[in-house]
């Protein structure tokens, strides 16, 4: 027992009760039963069904990866800051739009992310990627469950995606026939 106390009115309470009675959150932390405090075990095992329930907070962000075959295209403006820089963004971003509609219409089952400075994705090969640690500052990563990623370094043309992701992903594109 934690121990008696007096409560105003005379009536004999223990001491966690008079707190949870003055303090609502109290009766999260001790939680009392026919004036027995549950022991720490209990209190333990309610904690771990709390967070794992919930989950835990301040994960940051992370992208789970579709059930088989990924296509990123990163950058990092971070690294990409000066003129030689922009200019190589510029061309990636240029060469962008027509490699989205080749993997849209070639590789349908094939999802392509654009993914940038501070993310981190779950690859299907059971990696994880973080674009800040990636070398060089741009490019493209082609992955699949049970094969080893190939990166595409640099800004590539849609000729040059569409010839890499055909050969990566075993299938024939008439992007890359030209």
């Amino acid at each position: 027992m934690i121990g008696r106390c007096l409560h105003g009115n005379g009536k004999k309470t223990f001491r966690n009760q008079v707190l949870a009675e003055e303090y609502p959150y109290f009766i999260a932390l001790v939680v009392t039963s026919r004036y027995r405090v549950v022991d720490m075990r209990t209190l333990l095992l309610a904690t771990i069904l709390i967070v794992t329930t919930l989950g835990t907070p301040g994960t940051g962000k992370v992208s789970k990866a579709g059930k088989g075959k990924l296509a990123i295209a990163y950058f990092d403006e971070g690294r990409l800051w000066g003129p030689a820089g922009q200019q190589e963004l510029d061309n990636f971003r240029f060469f962008l739009k027509p490699i989205q509609e080749i993997a849209k219409r070639d590789f349908p089952d094939v999802e392509l992310r654009i993914v940038g400075r501070g993310e981190l994705v779950s690859l299907p090969d059971g990696t994880r990627l973080n674009v800040q640690n990636v070398e060089p500052a741009l490019g493209f990563i082609l992955s699949a469950r049970g094969k080893k990623r190939r990166l595409l370094s640099g800004a590539q043309t849609d000729f040059d995606f569409a010839c890499a992701a055909a050969s990566f992903y075993n299938r024939s594109t008439p992007a890359c026939l030209q």
